[in-house]
């Protein structure tokens, strides 16, 4: 107990006196260390990432948290104050839009002992282990939408395409592509768009092309509404 109120008053003191720095000199120093780590994304002075976490290019991270263990692909962007944390594994495909607000999870407090209480990661006054807690990974795939306060629980596998309804709170299971969930807990609702659609996308999936084809040539058929010109 003493050493994880240890560890805590360190982390305070290193807070304290950060703030003993001018804001825009804190600003400057933590937005150059995001500029040499992820020279391709942006990553707001409000963020924190932690080392170890794989920011594809041009990922837009807005004054939120992303952990070592998530993995973001290239052009997603995560809005205002969210929380990507866990133990276990977070996979966020490309393209996706996350809203603001949003917390993806990937571990869960023991529920197999008589306390969930994580004593082992007071004593050691550090992160928190297996010990305590049990990971699951998380997987989002390509062009997924989460809307605003969605939360994302540990074991969730979410296909590509599918779109998350405001405050719905996705638990674990299986999410096929192109889904719209809503609730509490998440359900599919219906598919998004028509099935030879889906079908014809996930023959020639349009986000691993050359980013200057998805931004050029491919640009208008991507932005047409579904039906609009088919023959």
């Amino acid at each position: 107990m003493r050493r994880y109120h240890q560890h805590l008053a360190r982390h305070e003191s290193k807070r304290c006196l950060f703030r003993l720095i001018p804001r825009c000199m804190s600003d400057w120093i933590r937005l150059r260390r995001f500029r040499r780590l992820y020279p391709e994304s942006i990553v707001t002075v409000g963020s924190q990432v932690q080392d170890g976490a794989d920011i594809g290019r041009g990922v837009v991270i807005r004054n939120s948290i992303v952990s070592r263990s998530s993995s973001i692909g290239r052009f997603t962007t995560i809005g205002e104050n969210c929380r990507l944390a866990g133990l276990g594994r977070i996979s966020i495909g490309q393209f996706c839009s996350i809203g603001p607000d949003c917390s993806i999870r990937s571990d869960n407090h023991r529920l197999d002992r008589i306390s969930t209480y994580p004593f082992n990661q007071i004593e050691d006054g550090g992160a928190g282990t297996e010990k305590d807690y049990v990971a699951e990974p998380v997987s989002i795939g390509n062009d997924v939408w989460l809307g605003e306060g969605v939360t994302v629980l540990p074991g969730a596998n979410i296909g590509d395409g599918c779109v998350i309804a405001a405050r719905s709170v996705v638990a674990r299971g299986e999410y096929p592509p192109y889904s719209i969930i809503a609730g509490i807990p998440g359900k599919v609702i219906r598919a998004r768009i028509p099935a030879e659609s889906i079908a014809a996308i996930q023959a020639a999936p349009w986000w691993n092309e050359a980013e200057d084809r998805i931004f050029g040539e491919l640009r208008s058929e991507l932005t047409r509404t579904v039906g609009e010109g088919d023959s």
